[in-house]
């Protein structure tokens, strides 16, 4: 059976009983050791779900501007709703509401919930920074005086390290962005699953009307912005008052309007703070200083490098770029400014609660420096940031004369005000030309330490020595300074192949590129100071399986108008096209999949999924690569990713997990993708990528590999030595 129906959002494999007794014990352990915030006897309360009841929660993500219209909206009805507040950009512009509206909502019986403070994607970010995040945005919520008791995940991206991590900040659940039924109580309080998110009035409508067709359950419903076509997220005015009434005329159907804190219940815990990082004291402690990584863009046109933001204000073109010009080292970073009317650019870096934004102390000034070349003066803008993580303009320099050649600006600070807590600057150019900046430092002018020469620590924690490795394998590392981490290396027979910032200590290494056989391994942590350790080598033997299990891979022959052993598949509201395309990464032919509109749902071109002549057989325990080649048309944001499928030993074929979304690029690149282990059960597997969201993308070239290194089966000789039997190995 063909079951394309089913979304592709995140699941776990396994039986419903199997999955129900996991979240539940997740829940329990979660509860019972969140860093002593709470016990067995304090396990939060859910409310009665009445037999055939269907509760419905109004949800509100970023705390949006357009969402305080919805307040009247609310209590014209007589229903409130949880508000998921991002409490570092509170105010900080007409885009969000300020604390004295949100102060409105929550005197009106609204719940005002945690966001993080600056919308970030906790499973990418530094560890230490996303714990920041979720706990410092909970106190900041705490000290405006409202019980911010539950969570909802930015992008809806979250793990199961992440969903410890907001239980140990005190939240009694999160919400995620994957669309399904959801019941009461929630299987997983910190999964809790969606059933609409800022879609047509028809699908809000749908949601709850699919709950009562299946005797009741939870159905939170999100909004993100409440308005006329304003966002990429958005219902308008009229059709959320519709919803309302529509949702106020199903009440005598047994539908309840509820806040979430209603339906999960539980006590408000104490405040859990997480400090910033401390003051410069001796030394630049600017992670990324000399902008040499830019791991998470792979250098692509228009990105910024780690740690830092390309901005660029008012009218005019600005055109940014990763450029090999540099100071030192490989890379700097290059503005050109054309058509100017008003406003500037600038390269500062990011503004956050401490992994990028360096901490500065009240009463100090700092020296800023900077390298640049210019056509025209330039000058540094500086931002503050305050006690609850917000950003606002504080101060700008004197201007520095063009350069052709590299010159170092210098820039003393004012003191630095009581409210302050850290400074994110950079140089400005506000007028056509050209600005290429590199090596950035921020030091207290009066330092009372010494400079930091201690190295990091570092140790290598997988894979073990003499381990046998196949596909993509994750080289983990522990990486620790008395300042900080600038980044850590993974060395391969001595070559760096691959480097981590933002604290992220883990590089997933594609063995496929070398050849089968022994091969070394090393990491190496460097500080901001440019201190470094490296451990020993180990040696780890590649092992991989040379054979590609999927038919037809490079597309090259087609049936029906589609390639053979291939399935234009996907579900959901959007609008898209399929053909084949000559533009080829090798043979012949590709295919081209083109989405032009999209709600919801997605689109992929998979292998087949049929008993074996096209699905190929599959072990479960094992995992597997995926491959393919693709490319996007320049100047479009299409982000592909990998879906798989398995086919379990009833014979039917269900999701079973989809890599991250990938980078555009407009020339041919190849992406890999390592699976998790195939559940016990699976017999057959129907891979492919394919896109759930609005671009054009055309694919070729794929590949799916066993990643478990081939059993030894070379029988022992009969022979007999002196030394023993001998063996293949």
């Amino acid at each position: 059976m063909l079951n394309f129906g089913l979304s592709s959002g995140p699941r776990c494999a396994g039986s419903v009983a199997a999955r129900w007794l996991a979240q539940r014990c997740l829940w329990l352990s979660l509860v019972l050791v969140g860093l002593g915030l709470a016990s067995a006897a304090a396990l939060p309360a859910t409310a009665a779900a009445a037999t055939g009841q269907t509760i419905v929660s109004l949800t509100f993500d970023d705390g949006t501007a357009s969402q305080y219209w919805a307040l009247a909206q609310l209590q014209a009805h007589n229903m409130t709703g949880t508000f998921y507040i991002n409490s570092a950009r509170t105010g900080t512009s007409d885009y969000y509401m300020n604390w004295t509206q949100i102060h409105d909502l929550y005197k009106a019986g609204n719940e005002i919930g945690g966001h993080t403070a600056d919308h970030v994607d906790l499973p990418n970010t530094d560890p230490a920074e996303a714990q920041r995040q979720v706990c410092d945005d909970r106190s900041n919520l705490l000290s405006q005086g409202y019980a911010p008791t539950d969570f909802a995940y930015p992008y809806g991206d979250y793990n199961s390290s992440i969903e410890q991590m907001v239980a140990s900040c005190g939240y009694n659940s999160a919400r995620t962005s994957v669309l399904a039924p959801e019941t009461n109580p929630p299987a997983d309080p910190y999964a809790i699953r969606s059933g609409a998110s800022s879609s047509t009035l028809a699908a809000y409508e749908s949601a709850v009307t699919n709950a009562e067709q299946r005797g009741g359950g939870w159905v939170p419903v999100t909004f993100h912005q409440i308005c006329n076509a304003c966002d990429t997220d958005w219902i308008t005015q009229a059709d959320f008052s519709s919803f309302l009434t529509w949702l106020q005329g199903q009440q005598g159907n047994g539908v309840v309007v509820s806040r979430v804190a209603d339906v999960i219940g539980g006590s408000v815990k104490p405040a859990v703070t997480v400090p910033f990082p401390p003051a410069p004291n001796g030394q630049n402690v600017l992670r990324n200083a000399s902008l040499e990584y830019n791991t998470s863009n792979g250098g692509s046109p228009g990105s910024a490098p780690d740690c830092y933001t390309a901005d660029q204000t008012g009218n005019n073109s600005a055109t940014w770029s990763w450029t090999n010009d540099a100071h030192t080292g490989s890379w700097a970073e290059r503005v050109v400014m054309s058509n100017y009317t008003d406003g500037d650019a600038k390269l500062y870096q990011n503004q956050d609660l401490g992994q990028c934004t360096p901490s500065v102390t009240s009463g100090h000034t700092y020296v800023v420096t900077e390298w640049y070349k210019s056509t025209i003066p330039v000058y540094f803008t500086a931002f503050s940031r305050d006690s609850l993580g917000a950003f606002g303009y504080w101060d700008s320099s004197p201007t520095f004369a063009a350069s052709s050649t590299w010159k170092k600006a210098t820039w003393t600070t004012q003191v630095v005000p009581k409210a302050v807590t850290g400074l994110s600057v950079g140089l400005t150019i506000s007028g056509n030309g050209t600005l290429t900046v590199d090596d950035f430092g921020i030091q207290d002018a009066k330092p009372t330490g010494s400079a930091d020469t201690s190295p990091p620590t570092v140790s290598l924690t997988s894979p073990s020595s003499g381990a046998s490795v196949a596909g993509t394998v994750a080289i983990t590392a522990n990486a620790s300074d008395n300042v900080a981490v600038d980044h850590v290396d993974y060395l391969v027979d001595g070559a760096v192949a691959g480097t981590t910032t933002n604290g992220l200590n883990t590089y997933n290494w594609y063995t496929r590129n070398l050849s089968n056989g022994a091969h070394t391994i090393a990491v190496r942590a460097v500080d901001p100071a440019g201190n470094a350790t490296t451990t020993s080598a180990i040696s780890v033997n590649v092992a991989n399986s040379p054979t590609n299990l999927l038919q037809n891979a490079s597309l090259e022959t087609t049936s029906g108008g589609s390639p053979s052993c291939w399935l234009l598949g996907g579900y959901g509201t959007n609008s898209f096209t399929w053909a084949p395309s000559t533009d080829a990464h090798t043979g012949a032919n590709a295919e081209n999949l083109n989405v032009s509109a999209w709600t919801n749902g997605d689109r992929k071109l998979v292998s087949a999924q049929d008993t074996g002549t096209c699905a190929p057989a599959a072990t479960p325990g094992h995992t597997y690569t995926v491959t393919s080649w693709y490319k996007v048309p320049a100047g479009s944001t299409a982000s592909p990713r990998f879906f798989a499928y398995y086919r379990n030993s009833a014979g039917a074929w269900t999701f079973w997990t989809q890599s991250p979304l990938y980078a555009s690029s407009s020339t041919w690149t190849q992406q890999t993708w390592s699976t998790p282990a195939l559940p016990t059960g699976a017999t057959n597997l129907s891979v492919g990528m394919g896109l759930q969201n609005v671009g054009s993308v055309t694919m070729d070239d794929f590949g799916l590999f066993d990643n478990s290194p081939p059993a030894d089966t070379t029988a022992p000789t009969s022979s007999i030595t002196c030394n023993g039997s001998s063996d293949g190995g």
